[in-house]
């Protein structure tokens, strides 16, 4: 139970190093917004992402879905059906049909290689000048864009197919738009 009820944490990367998230570990975590889970991570225990109000997305690097055993849940009282998972480019039909991550409410394929924007066909992101770039866009679409800590940091319908949007704080960036999402990082 490591990080158990643990107020402030807002976002995790899971060092290489490990092997096993314990049962509870991060269990009653309410500001909890992203998890990236490495490929080392053999075992998750359970309720170990359970009471995690905020949890928005997560991000696993496993070639093959992880096997969850559905008799207990690793997102109890959690609506994994609000969640974006994030997957390793190729490998999206796998977590589809996958007990346990098929729940996610959006699958989308990632290069989990660290860089430091995710690509999505149709949908792209930039940013230059502290201004965000967002191409692919269709006209009278909604936008949002939410810090990685989850919150709202704008809202709006696209004029274009580009929207430009200044974002004077430096950080990381989900933007959801036409039922994708990229992350990017304003620098």
């Amino acid at each position: 139970m490591a990080f158990h009820s643990c107020m402030s944490l807002v976002s995790v990367t899971i060092p290489n190093s490990v092997t096993t998230i314990d049962s509870w570990a991060f269990d009653g975590c309410s500001a909890f917004a992203s998890v990236t889970i490495p490929s080392s991570v053999t075992t998750i225990g359970t309720m170990a992402f359970s009471r995690c109000s905020s949890l928005i997305v997560v991000f696993v690097e496993w070639a093959t879905p992880l096997s969850i055993n559905e008799s207990y849940s690793i997102f109890e009282e959690e609506k994994t059906s609000a969640v974006i998972l994030f997957v390793p480019t190729g490998t999206k039909a796998l977590y589809q049909a996958t007990a346990v991550w098929k729940d996610f409410r959006m699958i989308v394929e990632y290069d989990p290689t660290h860089i430091e924007r995710i690509e999505i066909p149709i949908l792209n992101a930039y940013t230059s000048n502290g201004v965000l770039t967002i191409s692919g866009l269709q006209a009278g679409k909604p936008i949002s864009i939410y810090s990685i800590s989850g919150q709202l940091v704008f809202r709006g319908v696209a004029k274009t197919e580009t929207e430009q949007i200044p974002l004077n704080v430096r950080g990381i960036y989900i933007v959801t738009a036409e039922n994708q999402t990229i992350k990017t990082i304003v620098e």
